[in-house]
């Protein structure tokens, strides 16, 4: 019975032993097919993933050498930022390939197991970045890509905005106007700027009163309204977007808005584009940018000083006389009957040339409303119709202020806007030992 028993024992181990060995995978898994690869030669102007500078229509040469992994090489596809390239723009490729009227190139018998190919690419007449792509396919579906940018330059038409502008027929006043606001030599050498050039036409269109004070040599207003026109950097029109806020050098905003490939910075239409020069770039538009509010300071004298002052033109912020068509203000002098001199100063201002003049209440407006804050003419506005009115009259039946104090707020009314002021100081007796001189002034900021 026991020599049974191991005889069966042993026959299930043998059986067990051949099942298990003869029912074994000796198969195993086959390789991955491995893909092709694709570089750029070392004859290229350009290396994988680099970025080259070049001037518009410059031609850049990019070797190719491809190398078949399991399959062999099918196709190469040319792309332009992210689509396939225009068939008008395709480089002209040496070798093995046919291209097949759309950017993919086919791969010749002869060349689908390895290649080296010349391709000439003619880059844009157009300043921007073009990312450029070749993809390289072979027969079983596997790629590889090779990447390089291209950064194509503005053709430089003048060697300075000044220059651009100043040569320019159609910008006579804006030139004339620059010069006098002492912005020629910033727009010779400084830079890079972007500049929205109004032309002749756009300034006929403005109001008289801001047309007649452009011209002036020196002025405030003049010289904010034109930064108002200039942006820091070189900005191409590609780079702007609808609803963009650009920030002009006059520290106000302007608005893009683009509309079926029209473009307007506020209400200038721009009509020529992308005037490059050597320290940025130009775009002519059809009207002057007004902005929404321009800030200056400006200097009134006390009306019993220095001849000739003792008004003060807010438009320009320059000091006139009291009696002069130009002012919008005017002190009020001193008074001859007080016994000390040097305290005669009545230090009280009254509207010019039938100009209206309100205190600002900051009580009645919002609580956020601040001098600073006040952007808008609306805002000025909104000072003037809350403002409280002067209730002192003069010898001349004119409404006067009480006597200013550094801090005060006011807002003046000319029939065609307003104005709203600051005093930031007020300076008295400063002619040393003669107090008599009168040389007393205010220093106010303004806005409008």
């Amino acid at each position: 019975m026991k020599k049974i028993l191991s005889f069966l024992a042993a026959s299930l181990l043998l059986l067990n032993l051949f099942v298990s060995t003869g029912c074994e995978d000796d198969s195993s898994d086959p390789l991955p097919n491995v893909p092709p690869t694709l570089i750029v030669g070392s004859s290229s102007d350009v290396t994988e993933g680099g970025t080259i500078t070049v001037d518009p229509g410059t031609i850049v040469n990019v070797q190719l050498i491809g190398t078949a992994g399991t399959d062999d090489l099918e196709t190469m596809r040319f792309q332009e930022n992210g689509a396939a390239m225009d068939i008008n723009n395709l480089p002209d490729v040496t070798g093995g390939t046919t291209m097949v009227g759309s950017a993919t190139a086919l791969i010749d018998a002869g060349d689908a197991s390895g290649f080296t190919w010349d391709a000439a690419y003619t880059v844009s007449d157009v300043s921007g970045t073009y990312d450029f792509s070749v993809i390289l396919t072979d027969a079983g579906g596997l790629t590889s890509t090779v990447n390089f940018t291209v950064e194509v330059m503005p053709t430089i038409t003048a060697s300075s905005i000044w220059e651009a502008i100043s040569t320019s027929a159609d910008h006579t006043f804006l030139t004339t106007s620059l010069t006098e606001a002492g912005l020629q030599d910033v727009l010779t050498n400084g830079g890079p700027f972007t500049v929205f050039a109004p032309t002749d036409n756009a300034f006929t269109n403005l109001p008289n009163d801001i047309l007649a004070v452009l011209g002036v040599d020196g002025n405030g207003f003049a010289a904010n309204l034109l930064l108002h026109h200039v942006v820091d950097g070189s900005v191409p029109s590609s780079a702007l977007s609808d609803q963009q806020v650009i920030t002009s050098l006059a520290g106000l905003n302007a608005t893009v808005s683009i509309n079926g490939g029209a473009v307007m910075i506020d209400n200038a239409l721009v009509t020529v584009a992308d005037i490059n020069t050597g320290n940025g770039v130009v775009h002519v538009v059809d009207a002057v940018i007004i902005p929404p509010v321009i800030n200056l300071t400006g200097v009134l004298f006390n009306a019993a000083g220095p001849q000739g002052t003792g008004g003060l033109n807010l438009l320009t912020g320059e000091s006139v006389n009291s009696g002069d068509v130009t002012a919008t203000i005017k002190d009020e002098g001193i008074d001859i009957g007080a016994p000390d001199p040097s305290t005669n100063w009545r230090r009280q201002i009254s509207g010019a040339n039938g100009n209206s003049i309100r205190y600002v209440d900051e009580s009645a407006l919002p609580e956020m409303w601040e001098f600073d804050a006040a952007n808008s003419q609306t805002l000025i506005a909104d000072a003037w119709n809350t403002g409280i009115d002067f209730t002192q009259m003069n010898s001349g039946g004119e409404l006067v202020s009480d006597e200013i104090l550094v801090g005060d707020l006011l807002v003046v009314d000319t029939g065609s806007g307003y104005f709203l002021i600051r005093i930031d100081d007020l300076i008295e007796n400063t002619t040393t030992g003669n107090p008599q001189a009168n040389d007393d002034y205010y220093e106010m900021s303004v806005k409008y």
